[in-house]
């Protein structure tokens, strides 16, 4: 197996199955054992749990070489667009403070998303069909930003202090 067969097949669904173990079991971690103060414990248990289902679900039920209706980038835009607002609503709609892992997901998922218009754009577009230097980005950012997402989702700490770069409240 070479360099390239690994970081761009293999290493992917590798760490997608990692994080939805994480999430899975910082959810519990934090329903059993964690105290949160009351404002953010409901928002960091739904980010968690929805966040947890919603890849496990895409993960379980996608597949590259069946997804002939939409292209891959097109879905998983669909999938993070989906996930974010369902939470923002259920957030309003239960008036519950937004946590830092809200924050993370946020954050996140928006670079996530970019990331895919970029390869979207690039595939579809361009049409470049080979592999070329470009394509390393998003795949090294697409790591980077899940590994983020995951510390940021599981611990509700602002590690990577968003807030004061970002200047949220």
């Amino acid at each position: 197996m070479t360099f390239t067969d690994f970081f761009f097949v293999k290493l992917g669904p590798l760490l997608h199955v990692i994080n939805i173990f994480c999430m899975v079991i910082a959810f519990f971690v934090h329903l059993l054992h964690k105290p949160l103060a009351t404002s953010e414990r409901g928002s960091v248990l739904m980010t968690l749990g929805l966040t947890s289902i919603s890849y496990g679900l895409s993960f379980t039920t996608f597949d590259w070489h069946t997804s002939f209706l939409l292209n891959p980038y097109v879905l998983f835009i669909i999938y993070d667009i989906e996930l974010l607002l369902l939470l923002w609503l259920l957030h309003v709609a239960l008036r519950q403070k937004f946590s830092i892992s809200f924050f993370y997901l946020f954050v996140f998922s928006v670079i996530d998303m970019l990331l895919h218009v970029s390869m979207y754009v690039d595939l579809v577009i361009f049409e470049h069909n080979e592999l070329w230097w470009f394509w390393y980005i998003p795949a090294i950012l697409g790591k980077f930003t899940a590994l983020c997402l995951v510390i940021g989702l599981c611990s509700n700490r602002d590690f990577l202090k968003l807030k004061n770069i970002l200047r949220v409240k």
